[in-house]
């Protein structure tokens, strides 16, 4: 007999169910944490999407009052609880040409911001020159997070606003909470 040169049937059979047996376990293994990835990078977008949102109220509400002389007529900071509006009125001394203006409608250094809590979002309205006219966009991404609260509350005595902010991830179902305080340093 001549010495046994290659696999047999038998035994390359044998190898190509081992392989095949590897290659789905590697392929499943390799499946579910794809699906984690894609599930936990859109729940961070989300997370992500919430704290832009709330530094953008945050840098607001810390401008308020800037450059109004005349607080009773118009007021830095209103809350509109039947509406769920919160608008926020500024001099914009950010702009070089505003340096030592006051607070008038009409000029395009004056800023009226609102928020508006409407459709299961916030909608941000910019009203430069805080003459009624003004730009506005929605905050969130309505495919990825349900906003289900937005409450301001103005501590009149401390000069402090503490906001709500209560989101849903629709990915995950995880509803998030979020609360945090602003100091108006130029209300009084």
């Amino acid at each position: 007999m001549f010495p046994r040169k290659g696999l047999t049937l038998i035994e390359l059979l044998v190898v190509m169910f081992l392989g095949g047996l590897i290659l789905m376990v590697s392929l499943s293994f390799f499946t579910k944490n794809y699906k984690m990835i894609v599930r936990s990078s859109k729940e961070i977008d989300g997370a992500i999407s919430s704290l832009n949102t709330i530094d953008l109220i945050i840098s607001d509400l810390k401008k308020a009052g800037y450059g109004i002389t005349d607080k009773k007529s118009y007021p830095p900071i209103f809350w509109d609880e039947e509406n769920k509006t919160l608008t926020i009125k500024y001099v914009n001394y950010d702009k070089s040409d505003c340096e030592g203006v006051s607070f008038t409608s009409g000029d395009n250094c004056s800023y009226e911001i609102k928020y508006v809590f409407q459709n299961n979002n916030i909608k941000r309205t910019v009203d430069e020159g805080s003459d009624g006219s003004g730009t506005s966009a929605y905050l969130f991404d309505s495919k990825k997070l349900v906003v289900k609260d937005f409450t301001v509350n103005y501590d009149n005595k401390t000069k402090t606003v503490t906001f709500t902010l209560v989101v849903e991830n629709k990915m995950s179902g995880k509803e998030s909470n979020f609360i945090d305080s602003v100091e108006c340093l130029n209300c009084e």
